[in-house]
């Protein structure tokens, strides 16, 4: 029987072949022997909106550990880390073998060789020893001179500051030497004179005290150069514990505190004094 028939009974017939529809090999129907060129199957429609997210469903069991997976390639160097703390001091170790003797330089027995190499000879020592002695004893000796020269030195300044004084300029001892010749340079400028003056009112035996007495000169007064003390009382007088002091000196006056600090003072005292004036 031929594709798309199928046998039937008829009823009050014998049986016959009548055509139904089928799907042949190719997708189409087919009645009986002839392709309709219909397809049997519709093309396939869109996908329809996904719905809504069901609920999380029960966790699962945990499944075997999976094979280790190849070794993946050496990534970059890092950085270099920071330095560590630095640990305990190790032992000392072993000493090491002696090295070799080494050559004897060659010897120079003089203290002038400029050679390069060369060690002086034992012989050298004493002479250097001798030399530094020497040498020794010649800077003692000018630390010596040097020392009496400044006494020396001294003691000259003294002099001539004495004299320059003695001549109506005040100088002290230890005056510089420019100060000196400044002072020399000055003598010339000026002259001397003497006033005397008398001061009382010192005081009782039971009553101390002191006085300022003025000294008028001639001319302008540059400086006190001397000053000479006399007494006069009928009891004794103490004359170490009088003091007479020059405390101002203002054109052609001076003033002068006088005191005494001891018993008995001196019922009046005359001072005789010396001063350098402008010439």
């Amino acid at each position: 029987m031929k594709k798309g028939f199928e046998v039937v009974n008829m009823h009050g017939s014998a049986s016959g072949v009548i055509p139904v529809p089928i799907i042949g090999e190719n997708g189409y129907w087919y009645v009986g022997n002839e392709d309709t060129g219909v397809k049997a199957e519709g093309v396939d429609g869109k996908n329809g909106e996904m719905g809504p997210v069901g609920p999380q469903g029960a966790k699962g069991e945990k499944g075997d550990k999976g094979d280790q997976g190849e070794m993946g390639p050496q990534g970059p160097k890092g950085d270099t880390g920071a330095t560590g703390i630095q640990g305990p001091k190790g032992d000392t170790g072993a000493i090491g073998p002696q090295g070799p003797i080494g050559e004897t330089p060659a010897l120079a027995a003089n203290l002038t060789t400029t050679i390069a190499g060369k060690a002086l000879d034992a012989t050298m020592g004493k002479v250097l020893n001798d030399k530094i002695s020497v040498n020794t004893a010649s800077i003692d000796a000018v630390n010596s001179n040097l020392a009496s020269f400044q006494q020396s030195f001294q003691a000259g300044c003294s002099i001539v500051a004495a004299a320059i004084t003695s001549m109506g300029v005040p100088t002290a001892n230890n005056a510089t030497p420019t100060t000196m010749a400044n002072n020399i340079k000055s003598i010339s400028n000026t002259i001397t004179e003497t006033q005397e003056i008398s001061v009382s009112g010192l005081g009782t035996s039971i009553r101390l005290g002191s006085v300022y007495a003025d000294a008028t000169f001639s001319r302008p007064v540059v400086g006190v150069s001397k000053i000479e003390i006399s007494f006069e009382n009928g009891g004794y007088v103490f004359q170490n514990d009088t003091m007479v002091q020059p405390t101002s000196i203002s054109g052609q006056i001076v003033t002068f505190r006088v005191a005494h600090d001891g018993n008995y003072p001196p019922s009046f005292v005359k001072l005789r004094i010396t001063a350098v004036l402008v010439k």
